[in-house]
């Protein structure tokens, strides 16, 4: 591990951070993060909660001290146990609300690291990883989100560590299966404490890449199947037995919606947003007018790759000899048309025409995601 230069990656992108979130510093205690106070306000009460609830023996997933009498499911909310667990001494000593910010400062550090740290095993030299992981920690999308107040998509750390494990499962010339799967399991375990809805569209990618990879390389498929499925057995298993409880509240729990949360075509992404970026995108040249016409408030825009970077990929998919670049590529597109959800939308203007999504939108559980939020993949 070179430490010298992760410490000076750890430090430009906290640099970065402080930079985004500077208007917050000298009242971080006392005003949030976003210009949405409801969201921020939600998340400063549950990381509260978690504590308190543990000292005085109430549940940390189900509280009836809000909305009561009925109360609120946590699981069907965002209560963050993960995030409100490690910033608990924060919590304790300084308060909720500095423990919400400090966790809004830090997400795009550790979610960089996490896609630098990942992609050690696909990419050896350290300066195009930390490159990486500086355009996916402050990606339009975690900008977007911060924008909001949204910490648990701040903290996007699932997708890179389904890469890492993804190359010690597939790659890796001694592949350990029950481990990676056990470990696989235990990401998401973390996720869940994290938000569940970034645990479901996760998993509809993995199908997805498991199936180009299947038809890219059939026969090395068919040889790697018994290892894929032990892997999934223990994935399943680690996740099931350390994840009972909030299942049972996600699938059978007081409080949970008994019918649809919201209209599907609320959480189609806008498909302009892949070529114009939002208001708070500082280098906007000729665009300025079409950012207002994106559908959606700019805190869920976070599509935005532009022209540039869409010519980087285009010339890497053209030029690069291994056939993993075009499937990367390729898993990128779909990604990207699944967060149009299920119709086109194009400068804010439905244009009717049905996308992959629509069949999916009816499938329980899966169907509750928000498909704008694929864009952080």
């Amino acid at each position: 591990m070179p430490w010298v230069p992760l410490a000076l990656t750890v430090a430009a992108y906290l640099a970065g951070s402080l930079a985004l979130h500077h208007r917050l510093l000298p009242q971080l205690t006392t005003a949030t993060a976003g210009w949405t106070s409801s969201d921020s306000y939600q998340f400063v009460w549950w990381i509260r909660w978690l504590p308190w609830s543990l000292a005085h023996g109430a549940d940390p997933l189900y509280t009836t001290y809000l909305h009561a009498p009925p109360g609120v499911n946590g699981m069907w909310n965002t209560p963050v146990p993960v995030l409100a667990a490690l910033f608990a001494p924060v919590t304790l000593t300084a308060g909720p609300v500095a423990a919400y910010n400090v966790a809004m400062i830090l997400g795009p550090v550790v979610s960089g690291i996490a896609l630098v740290l990942a992609l050690g095993a696909w990419v050896e030299r350290w300066w195009p990883r930390a490159a990486a992981g500086l355009l996916y920690g402050f990606s339009p999308f975690v900008v977007a989100h911060s924008s909001v107040g949204h910490l648990n998509l701040v903290w996007a750390v699932l997708p890179p560590a389904m890469l890492w494990l993804l190359h010690t499962l597939l790659v890796a010339p001694r592949p350990r299966p029950w481990r990676t799967g056990a470990l696989v399991g235990l990401a998401f375990v973390v996720q869940t404490g994290i938000y569940t809805q970034t645990v479901a569209l996760t998993a509809v990618v993995l199908v997805v890449l498991a199936l180009m990879l299947a038809l890219r390389w059939p026969h090395e498929a068919l040889r790697r199947a018994p290892d894929v499925l032990r892997a999934a057995a223990a994935c399943l298993g680690t996740y099931a037995v350390l994840c009972a409880y909030p299942l049972y509240l996600l699938l059978a729990g007081p409080g949970r919606p008994r019918s649809e949360i919201r209209e599907p075509e609320t959480t189609n992404s806008d498909a302009a947003n892949v070529l114009v970026p939002t208001d708070l995108t500082a280098f906007r040249p000729g665009t300025g007018e079409l950012a207002g016409q994106l559908h959606t408030h700019s805190g869920e825009q976070g599509g935005y790759v532009g022209v540039a970077l869409l010519a980087v990929v285009v010339a890497a998919v053209l030029t690069a000899r291994r056939p993993l670049t075009r499937v990367v590529a390729a898993v990128g597109v779909v990604a990207w048309v699944l967060s149009l959800g299920v119709s086109l939308v194009v400068l804010g203007h439905d244009t009717g025409v049905a996308l992959p999504w629509h069949p999916i939108e009816g499938v329980p559980l899966v169907g509750e995601i928000e498909t704008m939020r694929f864009q952080v993949v």
